[in-house]
């Protein structure tokens, strides 16, 4: 018999009795994210006394799924992830409640819900730089979406003005990563984490394709310019900024 683990997320001040349809729906929703792997966790059941919505997660994404868990708290989560995260501790405010994740009756992960500190949600503009790669970029407006996937395989929204621009990055469409510069819109959350909202694409680079050992016969190689300057040390020390 396939082994399967049950994980259950708590509500302390609702109960099936006061926990409206549409209300589970969007708990569910966000809890969908948060655990992952849709095709193996399965809606089992509403339990009774404290609201206690339990799903059953079959063996080949256990793994995953704790692991996808532990993220949050260690601060390595993606940004959906968070944006689920925060949404539930969101909808728990709300109900004046606070919750956990829990498996074999241990809480894996805590939301303070009404005892979170409320802090002021913050937007600002900076410089940013992105690698990536193009894999969605098109539109009709001015503003022409594009969509990169960065080194860590978390998806990156942005934009970029002008169609002979849009064309021109459109030939790194699913080839190899680029680096994009440009004006990125930050939000910091409830939480104080802070996150991209969208990256307004000035100019972009190819990043270079070269190996570790490319680099490596390079830096070794006695045709590296080095041999030739009269003191390297002080150069490097210059290029660096110590001196």
């Amino acid at each position: 018999m396939e082994s399967k683990e049950k994980i259950t997320f708590s509500i302390d001040s609702r109960t099936p009795d006061t926990l409206p349809m549409s209300r589970l729906a969007e708990y569910l929703s966000a809890l969908s994210t948060l655990y992952g792997s849709d095709e193996y966790v399965h809606f089992d059941v509403l339990e009774k006394g404290s609201a206690l919505l339990q799903v059953w997660v079959d063996e080949p994404a256990i793994t995953m799924v704790m692991t996808q868990l532990a993220s949050v708290d260690g601060g390595t989560a993606a940004a959906s992830i968070h944006k689920a995260y925060n949404r539930l501790d969101c909808l728990l405010r709300e109900d004046e409640a606070v919750g956990a994740v829990h498996v074999h009756g241990g809480v894996v992960l805590a939301f303070p819900g009404r005892n979170r500190k409320i802090v002021e949600t913050v937007s600002i503009t900076k410089p940013t730089t992105i690698d990536g790669t193009v894999i969605k970029i098109g539109g009709r407006d001015s503003s022409i979406p594009v969509t990169l996937k960065d080194l860590e395989g978390q998806v990156v929204r942005c934009q970029i003005r002008g169609v002979a621009n849009a064309k021109k990055l459109s030939r790194h469409y699913l080839e190899a990563p680029i680096r994009v510069h440009g004006s990125g819109r930050w939000t910091r959350g409830q939480d104080g984490k802070w996150i991209l909202d969208i990256l307004d694409i000035d100019r972009w680079e190819i990043l270079d394709q070269s190996s570790p050992e490319d680099l490596l016969s390079v830096l070794a190689s006695p045709d590296n310019g080095w041999a030739q300057m009269s003191n390297p040390q002080a150069e490097w020390r210059k290029l660096r900024g110590l001196d």
